[in-house]
């Protein structure tokens, strides 16, 4: 008999209603889903024979007698279960599954009185975890999509689910307890209001559960008439223990907005100058653009009319609903959130997000880019990017390097230098101080290449306008802001007439904070982490006389052209089915750059040689049109302007004459005063003095 037959017949022994599920799948196998559930012997054999395949579905809810708990960690499940429990208080010990999809399955069961139980997905607003209360999960030994077997984690036996825990499944719906007899000093109207401000002064001095429990249980006994029975004692000590020490909040505005700082959990954060919250999904830091704050916000005032309503005592419980319905109220709702934004620890500033070089965050964890490593995610690296791909270190990617390698023209220090260098802008490092030209004729493959490697780094890639990088006047602008988190950011098409501004490509590619403007917001400061990747046939203009520009230049030639029938129309598909093993290749080339550097092969070397030399629109003047003598000398205006024409004329910006003159003296062509100002040591052609 198959694992999985024998399994089903186990449930239904223990008075489990089971169903067969399609092999692999969470999909029924019968016409009427979770309706065919049953717990008949004879019928589970009949559905899973010896050898069957066939997962297998458990009925959860009332009628089952079954509720499960789903934490899913892609989602930041784990974080919001032990908030979940430091809430509502620590769930009993229980039947434990994992399954193929990594989460974790708690099985406790429930009376089968209970009414209005059902699913709640995010329960309560815990993000990552929901109740499994009216439909089914799926249950050992089956096989997830992925292939993976769900398992049983332990041998225990199924636990009761406590009170609180079944007034969620049941959407907050309120359970009286019976009160019982008893003699003392404080009378009914009092008690409940009385014993939960102890618990909270106990609580706000630091107090675990247990202690605040055993106290309010002694004055509960010693000063109550009657007497509170213990359930109602123990949901008292329960609300109060919500909160974190010294955290007992009074219902205002401001203790609603510590009541929600106390439900984010260090899970959002909030950055004034982009006006923005960041939620924490369980991998990374994100933008808040689907109103999660504001779910939790509902969740504190819901959670205060739940509260309320739990309270016996009429005048106690007339107060706290009274403040429960107004905070439900739109104004209190926002109140609420305003005033939650200056809470300590909730601000964050702008650059203290995505200041982790080291980690790339994929979509099972972080990798160190030092060792290849995969790490488990951290929400206290503050990293916002993503790439959305699973690492594999063992991963291969044999068209992609098939496709490097031929518009390469297979030149492998060339491979190895541009493997480093995609390795390289995986990382947040700057230490290089370089940006990159690819440069060729079109059909050349360059194109496909930078957007295959921007399209799997995800979110820490940024394509920029050209504008950003040449010189142009006035107009404030964003562009630089948009970059702040980017690791490789790519541009395209420079014109030949466009000349590269100095000032933002040396404050791309260096290692200063960068203070730019946010559009429509206020200025940030942030460290760069970027590095450029500018795709062009023709190479744009660059000073020819400014030594820290070329420093930071390497330019990658594409001399390889495919002709039509050479190229091949469904690469980016076939490269599509390679991410994982493309994600490897980068990490593998940053972690060759850790160890060795960026050096630059013979072919870089010369290609940049060249570049110069064709930017070097003086020493092309001098060559050209002067004749150089230890004994000539020549006007310095007249000079400057027949360069000034040479310039225009072979399409070249003429540099100030300022530059002009430095350029000169550097040169070994220095000035002489006699009735104006001369250049020595060469003079123009013959030809151009006559001019």
């Amino acid at each position: 008999m198959s694992s999985l037959a024998s399994a089903a017949a186990a449930y239904v022994a223990e008075g489990l209603a089971i169903l067969p599920l399609r092999p692999q799948s969470k999909r029924p196998a019968t016409s009427h889903g979770k309706n065919d559930a049953s717990a008949d012997a004879a019928l589970t054999a009949l559905r899973f024979p010896k050898e069957t395949d066939q997962n297998i579905g458990i009925l959860t809810g009332a009628e089952a007698g079954l509720l499960v708990v789903d934490i899913d960690p892609r989602n930041g499940g784990e974080e919001a279960f032990a908030r979940l429990e430091r809430a509502f208080g620590k769930l009993p010990e229980t039947r434990k599954v994992t399954t193929g999809g990594d989460g974790v399955h708690l099985y406790f069961r429930v009376p089968s009185a209970t009414t209005g139980l059902s699913d709640r997905p995010n329960v309560a607003g815990y993000q990552g975890v929901d109740l499994k209360a009216g439909g089914y999960v799926v249950a050992p030994p089956s096989i997830h999509e992925s292939g993976k077997a769900y398992e049983l984690a332990n041998d225990l036996p199924m636990a009761c689910a406590p009170d609180w825990l079944i007034r969620l499944a049941q959407g907050g719906k309120r359970i009286r307890p019976a009160v019982s007899r008893g003699n003392g000093a404080i009378k009914e109207g009092g008690r409940n209001d009385t014993l939960f401000r102890m618990a909270c002064a106990l609580r706000s001095r630091g107090l675990g559960e247990d202690a605040v429990l055993a106290a309010i249980l002694a004055e509960n006994e010693r000063l109550c008439s009657p007497p509170l029975d213990q359930d109602e004692c123990e949901r008292i000590g329960a609300s109060a223990m919500r909160y974190e020490p010294s955290t007992a909040h009074p219902d205002t505005d401001l203790g609603n907005a510590r009541r929600l700082v106390d439900r984010m959990d260090g899970a959002a954060r909030y950055e004034p100058a982009s006006r923005a919250w960041f939620v924490w999904d369980g991998r990374r830091w994100r933008q808040d653009a689907a109103g999660e704050v504001t779910q939790l916000a509902k969740a504190v005032a819901d959670q205060l009319l739940f509260d309320a309503g739990q309270i016996n005592d009429p005048e106690t419980s007339k107060r706290r609903l009274a403040f429960a319905n107004r905070s439900q109220g739109i104004a209190r709702i926002k109140a609420m959130i305003d005033l939650a934004e200056t809470e300590p620890g909730v601000p964050i500033s702008f650059g203290q997000f995505d200041r982790q070089p080291h980690f790339l965050n994929v979509a099972n964890g972080m990798v160190d880019l030092r060792s290849g490593a995969l790490v488990a995610p951290d929400h206290s690296a503050f990293i916002t990017n993503l790439i959305d791909v699973d690492f594999d270190a063992d991963a291969r990617c044999p068209v992609f390097e098939s496709f490097l390698f031929d518009v390469l023209s297979g030149d492998e220090d060339l491979i190895e230098f541009v493997h480093r260098a995609i390795g390289y802008a995986a990382t947040g490092e700057t230490r290089e101080q370089c940006f990159f030209i690819f440069h060729g004729e079109g059909a050349n493959g360059k194109s496909t290449f930078l957007n295959v490697i921007r399209g799997l780094l995800g979110e820490y890639a940024k394509h920029t306008p050209t504008d950003t990088l040449v010189s142009k006047s006035g107009g404030a602008s964003n562009d630089l802001a948009r970059l702040a988190g980017a690791r490789f950011v790519t541009a395209s098409e420079a014109n030949a007439d466009q000349r590269m501004a100095d000032a933002p490509v040396k404050q791309i590619t260096g290692d200063e904070p960068i203070t730019a403007r946010l559009l429509y917001r206020e200025f940030v400061t942030f460290q760069p982490t970027f590095k450029l990747f500018l795709a062009t046939n023709q190479l744009p203009q660059v000073s020819g006389n400014d030594p820290a520009m070329w420093r930071r230049i390497r330019t990658v030639p594409f001399d390889r052209v495919f002709q039509p029938e050479e190229q091949d129309h469904t690469l980016s598909e076939k490269l599509a089915t390679e991410r994982s093993g493309i994600l490897a290749w980068i990490v593998r080339g940053a972690v060759k750059w850790y160890s060795d550097g960026l050096t630059k092969p013979d072919a870089i070397s010369r290609a940049n040689a060249e570049y110069r030399a064709e930017m070097d629109s003086v020493g092309q003047f001098i060559a050209e049109r002067c004749h150089i003598s230890r004994a000539a000398e020549v006007s310095a205006s007249v000079l400057y302007n027949s360069y000034r024409r040479f310039a225009n004329d072979n399409g070249h910006s003429p540099v100030s004459q300022t530059m002009f003159g430095r350029t000169l003296t550097s040169r070994g062509f220095n000035t002489i005063k006699r009735g104006g100002i001369f250049r020595t040591g060469l003079t123009l052609q013959s030809n151009l003095l006559e001019a």
